[in-house]
């Protein structure tokens, strides 16, 4: 069904249109009877009905509205082959009637909706696709429907496409789900994809891990920046969107990596990688080894946590660079420290706090994050640690200026998702466990127990005692510059340890865990053929323990078993 113009079809203007009343109207038809005539027109009896139509103030004003509004016009009388993208405005003071303009249009969008969006989505014009999926005004809920049918469709074909192999040949006629206006398009309904969403989230994902070893390849780039778009998504389930942005989180770094594409083959050590990640490692060992406490009284340092990529350079070389850092941080150590203050927006400023040292002082504007209501807070946030994990993994050096948000001592960094793990400065009754931060860095303790997880923070150098049973598993996150965000995370130097479980727990006023700098195992193995030393480094927790006995578990294996009970 095409919408029939009388402005078109009559030659009148707007004007004359606006001002109709009972005598013009049958002027207009005797206009209408000799134009036929002369044209031999065959729509006549549909002209006819619409002027006789137009006696009606209401409707009158439908038609009013479609003329000042050329891009609707065009989507219902099937002429919407060049809309301009940025051509959709609506002006709202011609509406007289919603409702009755909604009626009036939709037997028009009913025809021309699905093939307009499917052509638009098919010339990738998103803006455009955007621009009118946002117009909601003028769509019943019918028309509603055909929409979301569309746009489910589009995410199952997308699925199966991938599921298929296909993507490994041509990935441009799906790459609709790579694009943020199609995102947004989806927005607009946020409790109608969730079925659509999880399941091609979850073959994204499984491309996305099989891809991660070739970080220049073609297909692990379109899944890194399905999974960014992704996070844009405004969705009901809160754990699906939690999910979602946690994983736009970890994959942005790969997504629009403007670098050449390396032809190498993976795991070679030679070329731009190399040299990189031959820095990092030398200032990562340089701080642990230079801070680590050489006692190790009951310590849990025998645990693997981390391997780094084997390096080949020459010995020599590796001395004096270490050399040169150590002496470039003893004379760090002795600069006045530097006057800072941060402030964020959404957060809630408490007290100021002022901490000294023999050379200066610092004035910290310190906050506390607001919490949020229980109905959000997750129960199980095996998805979040295994995240928190890769990112932690995947650190490289921060250079930039932002110093993070100074959180109040022993609050919650995770307020959004997490309980606050309750604490106290004495161990009354001996119902708590002493944790004593000696990380050099500030720390957040997550405990993983029955019912809500919890969180809490302990700045450096700082001791606290937490409620902590036997049965909880417990992990510890450190690092400097806490950054609270979609994905909140330490941004210089983070760590994060092994998950623990609390085997045994005596009920003492000496219960004790302190968390130590992380311990740097080093190997050198010499080539003598070559004249090079491989280096394989290892970061290993460094964690003592008294009358609390725990056992560490693999986040890998857990995130696996996770996986696999939810998405198969």
């Amino acid at each position: 069904m095409n919408y029939i113009s009388l402005i078109d079809e009559l030659g009148i203007d707007i004007n004359t249109l606006t001002t109709l009343d009972s005598a013009k109207i049958i002027r207009l038809q005797k206009q209408l009877k000799a134009k036929a005539v002369l044209d031999n027109k065959s729509n006549l009896g549909e002209l006819a009905t619409i002027i006789d139509e137009l006696k009606n103030d209401s409707t009158r004003q439908h038609h009013i509205f479609i003329e000042k509004h050329k891009w609707i016009k065009q989507i219902i009388s099937g002429d919407y082959s060049n809309i301009p993208q940025n051509s959709t405005s609506i002006y709202h003071e011609a509406i007289a009637d919603p409702e009755g303009l909604k009626y009036f249009l939709s037997p028009y969008l009913k025809a021309h909706i699905k093939p307009f969006l499917s052509e638009t989505l098919s010339k990738g014009k998103y803006i455009l696709l955007l621009n009118v999926v946002k117009s909601t005004i003028l769509f019943t809920e019918e028309i509603e429907q055909i929409i979301i049918n569309l746009l489910s469709s589009k995410l199952n074909y997308a699925k199966v496409y991938i599921e298929t192999g296909k993507l490994k040949d041509k990935y441009h006629s799906i790459g609709y789900i790579t694009n943020r206006n199609f995102i947004t398009c989806l927005s607009q309904y946020p409790n109608s994809f969730y079925d659509e969403v999880n399941e091609l989230n979850s073959v994204i994902i499984d491309t996305y891990n099989s891809k991660r070893k070739h970080l220049s390849d073609d297909v692990f780039i379109f899944s890194a920046k399905t999974m960014v778009a992704f996070g844009e998504l405004d969705i009901s389930n809160y754990m699906l969107k939690d999910v979602l942005i946690s994983n736009a989180a970890i994959a942005q770094p790969y997504a629009f990596n403007s670098q050449k594409k390396n032809k190498s083959k993976s795991g070679s050590s030679v070329g731009i990688w190399s040299v990189i990640v031959f820095l990092i490692l030398i200032v990562r060992i340089t701080t642990k080894v230079f801070n680590n406490d050489s006692n190790s009284n009951n310590s849990l340092n025998q645990y693997e946590r981390n391997n780094l990529q084997n390096i080949n350079f020459n010995n020599e070389t590796f001395i004096e660079t270490v050399r040169k850092i150590q002496e470039d941080k003893k004379k760090k150590q002795n600069q006045t420290i530097e006057v800072r203050q941060t402030t964020t927006e959404y957060l809630a400023n408490d007290d100021s706090v002022m901490e000294t040292n023999t050379n200066s002082y610092t004035i910290t504007k310190r906050v506390t994050l607001p919490d949020y209501n229980s109905k959000h807070k997750a129960k199980d946030h095996t998805r979040f640690i295994y995240s928190l994990k890769l990112k932690t993994d995947r650190y490289t050096p921060y250079s930039g200026r932002d110093t993070g948000t100074d959180l109040n001592a022993f609050t919650n960094p995770y307020p959004k998702t997490f309980n606050t793990i309750k604490s106290a400065s004495s161990n009354k009754n001996n119902a708590f466990s002493l944790i004593k931060n000696n990380s050099n860095k500030d720390l957040i303790v997550f405990r993983l127990t029955n019912g809500i997880d919890e969180s809490i923070f302990i700045p450096k150098d700082e001791n606290r005692y937490l409620n902590v049973k036997k049965g909880d598993s417990v992990l510890f996150y450190t690092g400097h510059y806490f950054s609270p965000g979609r994905f909140s995370h330490f941004k210089l130097k983070p760590e994060l340890s092994q998950l623990y479980v609390i085997n045994n727990l005596k009920n003492s006023d000496t219960n004790e865990i302190n968390i130590l700098p992380y311990t740097v195992k080093i190997n050198f193995n010499k080539n003598f053929s070559t004249n090079t030393t491989t280096i394989d480094t290892t970061l290993l927790d460094h964690i003592e323990t008294n009358k609390i006995d725990f056992k560490p578990l693999s986040i890998n294996n857990i995130y696996t078993r996770w996986y696999t009970e939810k998405y198969n």
